[in-house]
């Protein structure tokens, strides 16, 4: 996500709705850990698009089969990743 120029709306529902959900069945029992990695400039498309917030709130929502974070460090997220889950 990090060099993306723009964030097209159904690619954000697509990987939301179905894509993370189908890796996260595949994977069961083991948990998909998803680290992605932001730039600061795309965060800030975040905080103001009601759309991205909107897929951005149902991916990173608890109940969900998998665990989602965004990151603009990538050490950070490699490490994240890597601890148990």
């Amino acid at each position: 996500m990090r060099r993306r120029d723009q964030l097209d709306p159904e690619i954000g529902h697509w990987t939301t709705h179905e894509f993370y959900l189908q890796a996260a069945a595949q994977l069961a029992p083991q948990l998909l850990r998803i680290a992605v990695l932001c730039s600061p400039a795309r965060l800030s498309v975040y905080e103001v698009d009601p759309t991205q917030q909107q897929f951005l709130a149902f991916g990173l929502a608890a109940e969900r089969p998998y665990q989602l974070r965004l990151f603009i460090d990538e050490g950070q997220a490699i490490a994240w990743v890597k601890e148990p889950a």
